[in-house]
């Protein structure tokens, strides 16, 4: 089944709605690499703004925050299009932009948050768009703490290496016990 009819169809259904302003829940984000959810909507000819409620979802892979990306694909017969994060559907905005892409944007593990899609539709029939979303982990302070003390020794411990070995080669001895370049003078 291709995937432009059928958003054609939805374009042609929706408008039948009087409303051009609509509310959807996506749920509980799907953390990657597992399938981000991918959903759609059609909207009638005019002006509009579309809001999805989700959550950020919980658990040991996402201790306290989550890189979230939210694309637009399959765009038809739109312009002007704007998204707008926000905390819950009345709360206050939290990132936006123009165009088709809100990546890599950190929100609180546990937390509802809504997505505001507006734009004007165009098309004769009006226009309609395909939703792709998911959350990544990111890594706690703690551990990002931890990696860098890490690291940080294994750089000590190679500096220290070589000067070891430096020493150990510059002072052989000739036969009586003195350094072997003084002993030669």
């Amino acid at each position: 089944m291709k995937l432009k009819p059928l958003l054609a169809a939805l374009a042609l259904a929706a408008t039948g709605l009087a409303s051009q302003a609509a509310t959807y829940n996506l749920g509980v984000l799907p953390v990657s690499p597992a399938t981000p959810i991918i959903t759609g909507a059609g909207v009638a000819k005019g002006s509009f703004s579309d809001w999805w409620s989700f959550t950020v979802p919980t658990g040991s892979s996402l201790q306290s925050f989550a890189s979230t990306s939210i694309t637009l694909s399959n765009v038809l017969d739109i312009a002007g299009l704007t998204l707008s994060v926000y905390s819950g559907i009345n709360g206050s905005q939290l990132f936006g932009g123009s165009g088709t892409h809100l990546e890599n944007i950190s929100l609180n593990a546990g937390q509802n948050y809504a997505l505001n899609i507006a734009g004007t539709a165009t098309g004769t029939y009006g226009g309609a768009y395909s939703l792709i979303a998911s959350a990544a982990p990111v890594p706690e302070p703690a551990s990002i703490l931890m990696l860098g003390l890490g690291l940080g020794v294994l750089g000590w411990l190679s500096r220290r290496k070589p000067a070891a070995e430096d020493k150990s080669q510059g002072l052989s001895t000739g036969g009586g016990g003195m350094p072997a370049g003084l002993a030669a003078a």
